[in-house]
């Protein structure tokens, strides 16, 4: 947990000098995980657009994995929520100028990280003062037997 935040920070941050442009829908769909064991369903909005005349596609709505919807009505509405109001035909996307074919329409959300990566610091400081207690009372029950 600790790692993957860490890791996902640092994506995050890389994308703020990303530029924005304008992208064409030419799908949107609900995937359903098969290997979730409830059901999961995520929005897919696939996309095309074009940088210095070239055409990329995309479908990524984030950059890190998005949490699954309990049913198809939720993930089509976070889809919709994407689109561009008054043109469903349309989302602004992400891109990184540096490699264009890497697009995403959600940045990401500092926010949420922040609190996977306060959870990891806050295990591994509660796993280290466990483990020094444990080490603490086993040291003065062999010093107690000596």
């Amino acid at each position: 947990m600790l790692f993957q935040s860490i890791w996902n920070l640092f994506r995050i941050y890389e994308t703020e000098n990303w530029k924005q442009t304008e992208a064409s829908v030419y799908s949107i769909r609900i995937k359903k995980d098969e290997k979730a064991r409830d059901d999961n369903f995520y929005p897919v909005i696939e996309y095309d657009y074009k940088i210095n005349g070239v055409y990329y596609s995309g479908d990524r709505l984030t950059l890190r994995n998005t949490t699954g919807h309990r049913n198809e009505w939720w993930a089509m509405n976070e889809a919709e929520s994407h689109l561009k109001k008054g043109d469903s035909s349309k989302v602004l996307i992400y891109y990184d100028p540096e490699n264009p074919g890497s697009s995403t329409i959600v940045r990401g959300d500092k926010n949420s990280e922040y609190g996977l990566l306060f959870y990891g610091i806050f295990f591994i400081i509660l796993g280290l003062s466990v483990n020094k207690k444990f080490i603490i009372s086993k040291i003065k029950r062999l010093r107690e037997k000596s």
